[in-house]
């Protein structure tokens, strides 16, 4: 489709979406590397995901991005590498890789963007920086800079991001620490009380999944596999739709307790155009059925959710690319 190397990229909060513009394809990859603690990388990526709970004594978990801040450049060079060559051997001669980054971010943060270019495996490459709050509004049809009121909510699996744009200027951000990571938390000590039963994240993710609702409950529940909490065995358990919803409920109501702090805070005439046009709620966590009726009902304001809620940012690069305006949107993070 597009004859140039480019990459659209976005670092999330718990998975790492690439789109290749040569090839038209956007594949995703989790954010965790298992590291020996005397050195050397055992997995990373979807590997490593799966080997949470199960890790040895001298194996730790570790994530080179942390609400789309770069905690290690190294590994998340690493990870890039073996991601897009293993993808297709050749990236072009000086490909650009455009991030789709946080807004709530300090000048030394967005540098160690820029050092991903200066040397090893992507020296060659052109690094360029897109406020993801940004790609948000494209995704959903929304003009950034022609608009007087945007409000973008991203609820990702670590972090969830609320950001007013205003003709094209980020007058308001906040990030916070309630996502879905805190729901697979909340459903795992639930089960526990209820059940008596200990169960591992990636089963409190596939319960939060099959079962999880902001709607309508689903009658029933799920067999799980745990440790009885009383002698340590494994034995298996049942978990109801009843206490997978109560959950996501009481942390999604901590979320929309912050979020109506944070619109008391916008200007008035910039409100007016935002409850006109709805909040924008984008990221994985918005895949819970009926998150857009829980969060107009509970803010009064209408909400808008994007049907690609996990890609948005990397498919709003992708348009931009093909409309040959990126760089309308984007910027070159400061090398010092």
């Amino acid at each position: 489709m597009f004859l140039s190397d480019d990459f659209g990229i976005d670092l999330g909060y718990d998975t790492i979406k690439i789109y290749d513009a040569k090839e038209d394809q956007i594949y995703s990859i989790s954010d965790r590397a298992a590291i020996r603690k005397k050195g050397g990388v055992i997995a990373f990526g979807d590997e490593a995901y799966a080997l949470q709970g199960s890790l040895p004594k001298n194996v730790s978990m570790q994530v080179p991005v942390s609400a789309g801040k770069i905690n290690d450049v190294m590994m998340l060079e690493l990870m890039l590498y073996n991601t897009l060559y293993g993808k297709r051997k050749y990236l072009g001669l000086k490909p650009a890789l455009y991030f789709a980054v946080p807004s709530e971010m300090t000048e030394i943060e967005r540098r160690a963007y820029a050092s991903i270019s200066n040397r090893g495996k992507f020296k060659n490459c052109e690094v360029f920086l897109i406020e993801r709050a940004f790609a948000d509004a494209v995704s959903l049809e929304r003009d950034p800079f022609t608009s007087r009121g945007i409000m973008t909510v991203n609820i990702g699996a670590s972090a969830a991001s609320a950001t007013v744009i205003s003709s094209g200027k980020v007058i308001l951000n906040r990030t916070y620490p309630v996502a879905g990571n805190m729901i697979n938390e909340s459903i795992i000590s639930s089960v526990r009380k209820k059940n008596d039963l200990a169960i591992g994240y990636i089963t409190a993710e596939e319960l939060k999944r099959s079962l999880g609702s902001l709607g309508d409950i689903k009658p029933g529940g799920a067999s799980v596999n745990g440790l009885d909490t009383m002698n340590g065995l494994p034995r298996d358990g049942y978990v109801s739709s009843n206490t997978v919803c109560a959950s996501i409920r009481s942390v999604t109501d901590e979320l929309i307790e912050a979020l109506t702090d944070f619109i008391h805070r916008i200007p008035p005439q910039v409100l007016e155009i935002i409850k006109s046009e709805g909040i924008c709620i984008t990221g994985g966590t918005a895949r819970t059925p009926g998150t857009q009726s829980y969060y107009a009902e509970k803010l009064g304001i209408p909400v808008v959710v994007s049907t690609d809620y996990e890609n948005a940012a990397v498919t709003a690069i992708k348009k931009l690319l093909s409309d040959k305006v990126i760089r309308d949107y984007s910027y070159i993070p400061a090398s010092r």
